[in-house]
């Protein structure tokens, strides 16, 4: 082979550039994506959101400051509140439990709302603290210290049920349409929970506190569930259309205008003897990257 007595990065990015392969496809990349993905926040504070096996979320850069200059490290920021599911996966390579620590305005409640079913659906333990209305942790942290500042985080977690049931129930009043609204919500949330133990025990904890049958809780959760994964599915269906369709369109303009001037049809493109072998090569490394060969096994 060309690329006989190169090192395993080498032969990748040899093999890369040789089919016209984007480099992000490959392996090798793996690490400078993770590097381009990774917010400063997070680089800075992996080492100690393992250490504590915990990772405090806040809103912005200013309050990651302000907390690891009074001691809190394991602190990261969404970058204002659009928490996205990128930045939830990246957290979870270095601990499955995260507090979201939110403004406790209106905007804050809703942002934390919205990035509840987010965090609920990457299978993280999860737990919402809401500041005193008009704070947020840079000036929470300023006024009353670490020490105030890290108890107020332990004794005001709550966890996501209890966070959304006692703040829509609160809305919903003595409203039983708009009570049956809400409790559809807390449950569609669960719903997003893959964990099908810590899905059970979650809609067991709220038919307790909606005082509601469970198996009617279940049915609901089961519903939600099945219709998420339709959606997903039409989703794809949709997207292999499209590129379907593309690929007609492309092959029809080029049957009634000819080939573009200086664009080499695939049956021009040059074969290589061991291109085969060497694209199975990729495709196996590519699928197969993080499994170890074992000779003893074969």
């Amino acid at each position: 082979m060309e690329h006989e007595g190169m090192s395993f990065p080498e032969a990748l990015k040899y093999l890369a550039k040789k089919y016209n392969i984007p480099i992000e496809e490959t392996q090798l990349t793996e690490e400078d994506k993770e590097e381009k993905e990774i917010r400063d926040s997070l680089f800075i504070a992996k080492k100690a959101i393992r250490q504590e096996d915990e990772c405090l979320m806040v809103e912005g850069y200013t309050d990651v400051i302000t907390l690891s200059q009074g001691g809190i490290e394991n602190v990261v920021a969404s970058s204002g509140t659009a928490l996205t599911p990128d930045q939830i996966r990246l957290v979870k390579r270095y601990t499955e439990n995260i507090k979201i620590i939110y403004d406790g305005d209106a905007a804050g409640i809703k942002a934390a709302l919205r990035g509840l079913d987010l965090v609920l659906e990457q299978d993280m333990n999860v737990k919402l603290i809401l500041l005193p209305e008009g704070e947020d942790p840079d000036s929470f942290l300023k006024r009353e210290g670490t020490e105030a500042f890290k108890r107020y985080l332990t004794e005001e977690a709550q966890d996501f049920i209890f966070f959304k049931t006692n703040l829509l129930m609160e809305e919903a009043g003595n409203d039983p349409i708009r009570k049956a609204q809400l409790t559809k919500d807390i449950v569609h949330s669960i719903a997003k929970i893959p964990d099908l133990m810590k899905r059970s025990l979650y809609i067991k904890q709220c038919s307790n506190l909606m005082d509601m049958d469970e198996q009617i809780l279940i049915a609901e959760a089961n519903a939600a569930i099945k219709k998420e994964i339709r959606q997903k599915r039409i989703e794809r269906d949709r997207e292999a259309l499209r590129a379907n369709n593309l690929e007609l369109e492309e092959e029809s303009w080029i049957a009634s205008h000819g080939q573009p001037q200086g664009h080499q049809s695939q049956r021009e493109t040059p074969v290589y003897d061991d291109e085969y072998q060497e694209r199975d090569v990729i495709r196996i490394i590519m699928t197969h990257g993080d499994k170890i060969f074992d000779e003893a096994l074969q």
